[in-house]
């Protein structure tokens, strides 16, 4: 969990004298710009069914519930917020990204409402949030390829709301990591749910359906066989991306400085001019290894496939 935890350690220990002015200004912009698009969102549609729908579970609060003049608890006022923030679409966003500040600051000005915070506070929880979720958005964005396939924003975004709402109520690090860690699961949720609804509408399960199977049936004997080939993808995917993430950020000098891993050797052979100067073994060994692997997370793929998927399963 070393680049969670870095990312926990940014959102607690940060500090607003270490911030670079122009970084102060543009999220003091973002902030009034979310709040202005909150204004102007709060009297659509979608706003009003997302104040229906709060007030259903109970009114009341501490928290502002911008433009419609009344209070609520601050999750729920979080949420109407950012429903109003993002509802006429102006609101600022990061190319490939997201729009952000939906999720930051409403999430950050409910949470400073409940602890009481300062002004500068809330403009420390808000540079946390963008900071965090714009890394998190980076390294989990499509390539050009994917891309054309895979179109719209994932839940990443909900990291800023919890940058935010951990600073401002003073987690530790650890407390910090652990619910960014717990959050990972999101992303491959949606895409999972996605094929699962695509194999219910499948000829097989209607047919299974009206041969007498019951629901527990159907996903197992008909279903699950289907789509252990695309969770065995995901996790090998999953995998992968976490390990290209780590040496990403060790060879960036991100990692720890004294420990003898892949990335932190490709570190000091790019900052030792290896290549330059002929040392091919300081190269050799970390790109072998970093090549195995990778062929091994693809070989298991294929060999989970064979077994999970029917039409590849090999005749007793």
């Amino acid at each position: 969990m070393g680049e969670t935890r870095q990312l926990a350690e940014f959102a607690i220990k940060f500090r607003l004298d270490e911030c670079p002015l122009p970084v102060i200004a543009q999220a003091k912009r973002c902030i009034i710009e979310t709040l202005g698009c909150a204004l102007a969102g709060a009297k659509t549609s979608l706003a009003q069914a997302a104040v229906r729908s709060v007030k259903r579970q109970g009114e009341g609060g501490c928290a502002t519930v911008i433009g419609l003049g009344f209070r609520a608890a601050p999750d729920r006022a979080a949420f109407i917020n950012g429903i109003s923030a993002n509802a006429l679409d102006y609101d600022g966003g990061i190319m490939r990204q997201g729009h952000y500040g939906p999720t930051a600051v409403p999430s950050a000005l409910a949470a400073g409402e409940l602890v009481g915070a300062s002004g500068r506070q809330l403009l420390e929880a808000v540079i946390v949030a963008y900071e965090v979720v714009s890394r998190i958005g980076r390294a989990i964005r499509a390539s050009e390829p994917q891309s054309r396939l895979v179109s719209g924003y994932g839940p990443h975004q909900g990291f800023a709301s919890v940058a935010a709402v951990g600073r401002l109520l003073g987690l530790t690090v650890d407390q910090m990591a652990i619910i960014v860690a717990s959050l990972a699961w999101l992303n491959p949720t949606r895409t999972i749910r996605a094929q699962v609804l695509s194999l219910r509408e499948r000829g097989y399960v209607e047919v299974a359906r009206l041969s007498g199977l019951s629901g527990p049936e159907i996903i197992f004997r008909e279903m699950m066989p289907n789509l252990l080939p695309y969770l065995a993808a995901t996790l090998v995917n999953a995998v992968s991306n976490a390990i290209l993430a780590s040496i990403g950020l060790e060879v960036l000098g991100l990692g720890p400085i004294e420990s003898p891993t892949l990335g932190m050797t490709l570190y000091w052979v790019n900052y030792n001019a290896a290549l330059i100067n002929g040392w091919w073994w300081w190269w050799t060994a970390p790109i072998v290894i970093i090549l195995a692997v990778f062929l091994g997370l693809f070989f298991l793929t294929v060999g989970l496939d064979e077994i999970a998927n029917p039409r590849l399963r090999r005749a007793a």
